[in-house]
Order: C-alpha cells, then structure tokens, then sequence
C-alpha cells in the first residue's frame, strides 16, 4: 500500500512538472481530505509539503467521514481531536499560500468573465482565469454596463 502510495505521488508531481514546463502559469486547485483512516503523523506533514511544493491556489479540505457501505467504512479511524487539529493547520498552510498567490496579483490587469448581477443591483460577480473569485461594486446600471461592454466587443 504504501509503495503504491509513493509512486503514485511521484507519478503526480511528474505530471504537475510537465504542466508547469509547458505553461509557467498554471494553477491548481483541489480537495483534501484529513484524518482518512490510518493516516499517520508522516502522511499528513507530506500532504502539507504537497501543499508547499505545488502551491494549490484554491483548495476545499475537511475531515474523513465515513459512509455506510464503504470500504473505508469498516477501517479504523483516526481519533477526531487530531483530525480536527490537523485540519486546521492545512487550512492555515493552504491560506498562506493562497494569501501569497492574490498579492502577486495585486497592481495586474486581469481578464475576467462578468457572469451576473447579485441580488443587490449594481454588484457583478465574475471570475478570473484561475477561478478567483470577484465581486466587483459598480456605480453603472446593468444597462449602462452591458451596452459598455457590447461596444468593447
């Protein structure tokens, strides 16, 4: 098991290598999943390593939870106090680097991609290329704005 484990982390940072050759500025984003049962000590500071090395931009992390009629249902779980605690320092380290990603972007132009107005006019949510997400606050009516943008196009 943890032989397959290994190769298949290298194979991963292989893969992430060769996208970040081709495209510089690439980004990742994924999920992470704490206190999966027989996570050691080890296991969790390499998931914290992954998360320096490849700088996920965006990641959603939470606690192991059993479903009935799983595999991993039936295996012994990591107690929950270490779980929480160790949840919450991947989610200090993944705020790290996703607060050291959003300074360099500070001061850029950025395309973005408007896709509505919020409930409460005159405030468009959009994304950048990276899936940030943005609100932007705009004194322009949805008409002013969406004849602006015609024009531009």
């Amino acid at each position: 098991k943890f032989i397959t484990i290994c190769f298949l982390k290298i194979k991963k940072f292989r893969i992430i290598r060769k996208l970040k050759k081709v495209n510089s500025n690439i980004k990742f984003s994924s999920d992470f999943i704490i206190g999966y049962p027989g996570e050691t000590k080890k296991d969790f500071e390499k998931t914290l390593e992954l998360m320096e090395i490849v700088k996920f931009i965006n990641s959603f992390s939470f606690i192991f939870s059993a479903r009935p009629g799983t595999p991993s249902f039936k295996l012994k779980k990591v107690d929950y106090d270490i779980a929480k605690k160790r949840l919450n320092i991947f989610q200090e380290k993944s705020k790290k680097v996703k607060t050291e990603y959003r300074k360099t972007l500070l001061d850029k132009s950025l395309p973005v991609l408007f896709e509505n107005e919020t409930k409460e006019k005159n405030i468009y949510f959009q994304k950048q290329r990276s899936l940030l997400k943005i609100i932007l606050s705009s004194y322009l009516s949805s008409d002013n704005l969406s004849a602006i943008l015609a024009h531009l196009l």
